[in-house]
């Protein structure tokens, strides 16, 4: 029984109307606003996490053998030390301190413990490119002597590059916070190039929609910039002010691969809709054989919908053409 009702018909998706109905999306959410990429890959990111803890918990019999070679990798370090040589000194710490949260320092010991035959032999790694004070500076906040918002202005920048170069996520996800939330138009151009240097993509984000607003104020700050650095930013400059997504949002993309993405997601979007108005369309003239005023002002609005989507695929191709990885690296030998 279906009580007059028509039966709803199933239908079998593909993978691709699986993932357009399923997948997540970066479409505006009101007029001043949009859902950040970087926020639901970071709740993604999130999300994994937490079912990755549920299985350890449910499964703590379950031995992970990388973090068994880890752990016996810190126990034999243990009475090592190691000497951090920056540009005018060195310092010498307990290497087991360092290599249970940098990743650079564990990968350094594991590659060097073979030629050691003694438990207590001391082992030099470079940080010549910092201060020693930037160096003690990041060596406090990993030890919690100070807190990452307490390093001083002048060092904050290089702990910021220390951080990454040893892959010390516990000092490094801070101190980026801290950057992003004390970026503004006079430092945007050394963020810019820190994050672009360091592939930090929500500090990339974050000093690149300043420097949008400063470059339309002065030229100072594009000029220091190197000559790469400003070809990107350019590009992406063309990329926001041509872009049909934005519409009075402001979007900015870490790449141009992903505003092309974007782009023809948005198109595929569109297309879908269209079909599904078409087909809609056509049912409704099959069943009551008449075409209604209805009917018509249906088959108007989707014959402007399909201008529409004739208009984004022109513009698609011709973003593609404009920003395609191979027609920069044609513009810039040229």
């Amino acid at each position: 029984m279906n009580n007059g009702h028509h039966p709803e018909r199933l239908r079998i998706s593909d993978l691709h109307q699986y993932l357009h109905s399923s997948g997540l999306r970066n479409e505006p959410q009101g007029a001043d606003s949009y859902l950040n990429v970087f926020e639901s890959k970071k709740r993604v990111e999130e999300e994994a996490e937490y079912q990755a803890k549920i299985l350890r918990e449910a499964f703590p019999e379950t031995p992970d053998p990388v973090e068994e070679q880890n752990l016996d990798l810190l126990k034999h370090i243990e009475r090592m030390t190691i000497n951090l040589k920056s540009s005018n000194g060195f310092i010498e710490v307990p290497m087991q301190d360092l290599a249970i949260h940098c990743d650079t320092i564990l990968a350094f010991a594991r590659a060097h413990i073979m030629f050691k035959e003694k438990n207590c032999c001391a082992l030099e790694f470079s940080l010549d490119s910092f201060s020693i004070e930037a160096v003690k500076s990041f060596l406090d906040t990993l030890k919690g002597l100070i807190r990452p918002c307490d390093i001083k202005d002048d060092h904050i920048l290089e702990c910021c590059q220390i951080a990454h170069y040893l892959q010390c996520k516990c000092v490094l996800d801070p101190i980026v916070e801290i950057l992003i939330n004390s970026a503004d138009g006079e430092n945007c151009k050394i963020l810019l190039q820190l994050s672009d240097q360091l592939n930090l993509p929500r500090l990339f984000e974050r000093s690149l929609s300043l420097m949008m607003q400063s470059l339309e104020q002065t030229q100072d700050v594009w000029e220091d910039l190197p000559s790469d650095l400003r070809t990107r930013i350019e590009l992406m400059k063309q990329a926001i002010q041509s872009s049909i997504l934005a519409g009075k949002s402001r979007l900015y993309f870490t790449s141009l691969e992903e505003y092309l993405a974007m782009f023809a997601e948005t198109l595929n979007y569109h297309r879908e809709r269209l079909a599904d108005a078409k087909q809609r369309l056509e049912e409704t003239q099959k069943q009551f054989l008449v075409r209604s005023r209805a009917w018509e002002y249906n088959k108007k609005k989707i014959m402007e919908q399909e201008l529409r989507v004739r208009r984004l695929e022109v513009v698609l191709e011709k973003q593609k053409r404009i920003f395609s990885p191979t027609n920069r690296r044609s513009d810039m030998e040229n």
